[in-house]
């Protein structure tokens, strides 16, 4: 059997990194793909996807350019961690 691939969406962020973290923990040998807003590529991840923002369009560019890597398209799972707003501000305090 081949090696399993995981795609995160939003792996910068602490959840992103806790996602990762765990992936290693119990699948050492996997590839994955993070995506990330920002220019930096994502800390213990395989490939980094840039400037991806969770917006319309979002899987249609994340195929393009998972199938640009040479990558399938099968994935162990899809992890959905993106960090929408500033870091350390309390969820419960957002608003639309």
């Amino acid at each position: 059997m081949g090696q399993n691939q995981y795609l995160l969406i939003g792996g910068s962020g602490e959840a992103g990194q806790s996602a990762i973290s765990t992936i290693r923990s119990f699948d050492p040998n996997s590839y994955i793909i993070s995506t990330t807003t920002t220019k930096e590529p994502v800390s213990n991840s395989d490939l980094t996807l840039f400037g991806k923002r969770a917006d319309n369009g979002l899987t249609d560019a994340i195929i393009e350019d998972v199938t640009k890597e040479g990558r399938s398209l099968i994935f162990q799972a899809l992890i959905y961690t993106p960090a929408l707003g500033e870091v350390g501000f309390p969820i419960e305090e957002s608003t639309n």
